[in-house]
């Protein structure tokens, strides 16, 4: 699976889907080969470290931990690392100060790609980080890629679910998020696949409504464990099943 180090890419589950793994073993790892920079949120601390394995990223690579903002200014300007794994502090109420923070030092950068899980955590429906809602709109032009790993597809922020090119669902059992992806998928007009958006006899001047992805999604697959459904702006919908 491609996904451009500059593309926004929303990937939601339930806890134990396959998510964590799919990351790893594939979009970090594929980036991390290509040499790009990656900056990864780590709340629950399971992208590098003791309860990390750390090896699935390959040994050649820089792994260097910070803890904050301050910290993470540090790996940039000192260490030269490819990959740095912010796991905040957890004293009350630092975890939403350091991640405020390190979106405005990530706001500042180019060239890099952002990686935060549990993002039900650090956003809402409603309300987002004007930082993290400025790289999400703004930063795609130089160069900063986004990716927001979350349990809860019904609380993820319309501009992150609008600006993401890539939408990828593992195990879904929550009805909220069964029912809110349903209507997403419904709600999508994609470039007809028989002419590529040119206009042709099967759609309406190139762009066709998603009852395709529309019947996917009313389709059980949500409660299969290691699959999940892709769609991406090529058009493509594919279902397919995790490595694990």
């Amino acid at each position: 699976m491609k996904i451009a180090a500059n593309s926004r890419t929303t990937i939601v589950g339930t806890s134990g889907s396959g998510k964590s793994y799919f990351v790893k073993k594939n979009i970090i790892k594929k980036l991390l080969i290509a040499g790009n920079r990656l900056v990864i949120w780590d709340l629950k601390f399971e992208y590098a470290g003791k309860t990390a394995v750390d090896a699935n990223y390959g040994p050649n690579y820089k792994i260097y931990i910070a803890h904050d903002a301050k910290t993470l200014e540090e790996a940039f300007d000192g260490r030269d690392a490819q990959l740095t794994v912010v796991q905040p502090n957890m004293t009350a109420g630092s975890a939403n100060v350091n991640f405020a923070k390190v979106c405005e030092f990530v706001y500042r950068q180019h060239n890099m790609v952002f990686i935060v899980d549990e993002l039900q955590h650090m956003q809402s429906k409603q309300q987002i980080h004007p930082a993290l809602k400025a790289i999400v709109t703004q930063k795609r032009a130089h160069g900063v890629g986004f990716v927001g790993i979350s349990q809860r597809f019904s609380h993820i922020h319309n501009d992150i679910l609008s600006q993401s090119s890539n939408l990828i669902s593992f195990a879904q059992h929550n009805p909220s998020d069964i029912k809110q992806l349903q209507d997403y998928m419904g709600g999508i007009k994609v470039p007809c696949y028989e002419c590529g958006g040119k206009g042709c006899d099967k759609c309406n001047n190139g762009v066709m409504e998603s009852e395709k992805y529309a019947y996917l999604a009313r389709e059980p697959w949500f409660k299969m464990e290691r699959c999940f459904l892709l769609y991406t702006d090529s058009g493509e919908v594919k279902v397919l099943r995790s490595q694990r």
